[in-house]
C-alpha cells in the first residue's frame, strides 16, 4: 500500500528533475563557441590578440600553435577582429563579420606581415630617404606615410607626405625638410575599409651644414674671387692666399695706405637666402682670423643684415673684431637669434684702416644653427 507520504516525496523529486532538465536546456542555448587559427605568412600566429564586438568577456590570445576559443557568444551577427602588435611598435589587424546561430569554426584566418621601416638613409640638410618591405596583403590599396617633428606619431598627429597606390611603392624621398631637425616617420597599409595595419617609427636628424657657400674658400671663381663671394675692390685687393687656417687656401684682404675713403677700406661678403635660416632660432657665426699689421686704428668687424644695412644681428661682433697683430690663426665666434623674414641676408667683413697699411687673412667661415 503506498502512503500519502511517499506519494508527495515522489512528486517533489520529480517536479525538481523536471526543472533541472528545463535550466540545462537554457544554459546551452545561451551562447556558442567560436573558434579558430590565425596564421601569417603561412605560419600559426601565437599571441595574436582576437576580440567578438570589440567586449572584454569575448576577448583571448592564440596559443603557441595559433589557436583560439570563445565561448557563451550569443547568436546574431556579430564582428570578429583580430590583430597582432609587436614590440618594436608595428601592428596588423583585421575586422570581419559573422553569423553565430550554432558553434563556428574559422580555419585559418589570414594577417599580412608588418610593414617595418629602415633606417633612414641619405639624410642631407633639407632631404632624407624613407623605404619600407612591401606588404604581402591580398587587399592592398595604398600605402601612406606620416611624418611628425615628436614620437607620438598617427595618422592623426602627423602630416601625410606621401600615398602610394602599388605594392612596389616603398620609398619616398622627402625634401624641402628644415635643416637640424628630428623628424619621425611612420607609414600605414589601407585597404578600402581602413587600416590593415601600421609600421614601427624611425627617425632621423637632418644635417646641421654650413649656410656658408665655400666658407673654406678652397673653389675659386672667375677673378680670383671664391665661389659665393663678393668684393669691393677699389680700395683693398682680396685675393686667395695659401696661407690657411686648414686646406690649402684662405681670403688675404690687404689695405694700402694712405686712406683714400670715409668708409671701410676693404670689404668682401656673401648673400645668404632667408630659406636658410629658421625664425626664433639661434645660430652661430665662427671664423679664423690672423692680423698681419699691428694698428691703433685699424680693425675687421662683421656685418650680418637682412635688407642690406636695415640693422646687424651681430651687435657684438660690430666692434673691432681683430685689432692687434696676430702671429697665428685666432678663432672668433657670435651667436645670433634669426628673425623671421623673406629677405634675404648679407654677410659682410668689414677692414678699417686709417694710419698704415693694413693686412688679415680670414679662413674656414661657418654658419650653423646652434646645437
Amino acid at each position: 500500500m503506498i502512503t500519502h507520504n511517499f506519494l508527495m516525496t515522489t512528486l517533489i523529486l520529480t517536479i525538481a528533475m523536471t526543472g533541472c532538465k528545463k535550466d540545462n536546456v537554457v544554459e546551452s542555448q545561451s551562447g556558442f563557441t567560436v573558434k579558430g587559427d590565425i596564421v601569417q605568412n603561412n605560419t600559426p600566429l601565437a599571441k595574436a590578440s582576437v576580440s567578438i564586438d570589440d567586449k572584454a568577456n569575448y576577448s583571448t590570445e592564440t596559443d603557441t600553435n595559433g589557436h583560439f576559443e570563445i565561448t557563451g557568444v550569443p547568436q546574431g551577427t556579430h564582428s570578429i577582429s583580430y590583430s597582432k602588435l609587436s614590440d618594436d611598435g608595428s601592428f596588423v589587424q583585421r575586422t570581419s563579420s559573422i553569423d553565430v546561430t550554432q558553434d563556428v569554426i574559422l580555419n585559418s584566418l589570414r594577417l599580412p606581415i608588418a610593414v617595418l621601416l629602415s633606417k633612414l638613409d641619405s639624410v642631407t640638410s633639407s632631404s632624407v630617404y624613407v623605404h619600407w618591405n612591401k606588404s604581402d596583403a591580398t587587399d592592398f590599396r595604398e600605402y601612406k606615410l606620416f611624418r611628425n617633428t615628436s614620437p607620438g606619431l598617427d595618422e592623426n598627429t602627423g602630416t601625410l607626405v606621401y600615398v602610394g597606390t602599388a605594392l612596389n611603392d616603398t620609398s619616398f624621398v622627402e625634401t624641402d625638410l628644415d635643416m637640424f631637425t628630428n623628424y619621425y616617420y611612420r607609414v600605414y597599409v589601407m585597404n578600402d575599409y581602413g587600416k590593415l595595419g601600421g609600421s614601427n617609427i624611425v627617425n632621423a636628424t637632418t644635417v646641421n651644414e654650413n649656410i656658408i657657400m665655400n666658407g673654406d674658400f678652397e673653389t675659386v671663381g672667375n677673378d680670383s674671387i671664391p665661389d659665393g663671394w663678393y668684393t669691393d675692390k677699389t680700395f683693398a685687393s682680396a685675393i686667395r692666399s695659401q696661407r690657411s687656417k686648414s686646406g690649402n687656401y684662405a681670403m688675404y684682404i690687404k689695405v694700402p695706405y694712405p686712406r683714400t675713403n670715409l668708409g671701410p677700406t676693404g670689404e668682401f661678403g656673401q648673400k645668404i637666402l632667408s630659406a636658410k635660416f629658421s625664425a626664433g632660432k639661434t645660430y652661430t657665426l665662427t671664423f679664423w682670423a690672423i692680423v698681419d699689421t699691428a694698428s691703433t686704428d685699424g680693425s675687421i668687424s662683421v656685418n650680418l643684415t637682412y635688407r642690406q644695412g636695415s640693422g646687424n644681428f651681430l651687435v657684438n661682433a660690430y666692434q673691432e673684431v681683430a685689432r692687434q697683430k696676430t702671429s697665428d690663426w685666432v678663432k672668433y665666434s657670435y651667436d645670433f637669434t634669426a628673425p623671421a623674414t623673406t629677405d634675404d641676408y648679407s654677410l659682410d667683413f668689414l677692414v678699417w684702416c686709417t694710419d698704415l697699411p693694413y693686412s688679415c687673412w680670414i679662413d674656414d667661415v661657418q654658419l650653423k644653427r646652434k646645437e
